[in-house]
């Protein structure tokens, strides 16, 4: 998804660049899947705009500068909690996390549709009348 090994990741999580949380009960560290998606979208975009060297590195920064710093909201967070995290954000900013969301859903069914037309798998993946 983000086109690194494992282990850069673990280093930006090391890093505390990339929050990581604990579902109740498990003792497993992972990165929330809207965190992933946001990640993914902005890596996305930098990799479009230019053939970057650190592009995860380059998205990081600027999702820093605009604002928009990846943080994992814990589910034992209390309502008060969750209304300041809104309170604190704009409306632009909460438009922004949505298209993010959204543009890293499009990718990610194109590129799973790319790979079942490679594959060959799932009957071309598009639906009626879809021709890679």
């Amino acid at each position: 998804m983000l086109g690194i090994r494992l282990t850069a990741l673990d280093r930006w999580v090391a890093l505390g660049k990339v929050p990581v949380g604990r579902r109740p009960g498990s003792s497993r560290r992972e990165v929330a899947s809207a965190t992933l998606f946001t990640l993914a979208t902005e890596v996305s975009r930098v990799r479009e705009e230019r053939s970057a060297r650190n592009p995860v590195g380059i998205a990081l920064r600027r999702l820093e500068a605009e604002g928009r710093p990846l943080r994992e909201l814990q589910p034992s967070q209390s309502a008060g909690g969750l209304r300041r995290d809104a309170e604190q954000t704009t409306p632009l900013n909460r438009l922004r996390q949505a298209n993010d969301l959204s543009h890293a859903l499009s990718v990610l069914a194109l590129r799973g549709i790319e790979a079942k037309a490679r594959t060959g798998a799932g009957g071309g993946g598009g639906g009626p009348g879809y021709h890679p």
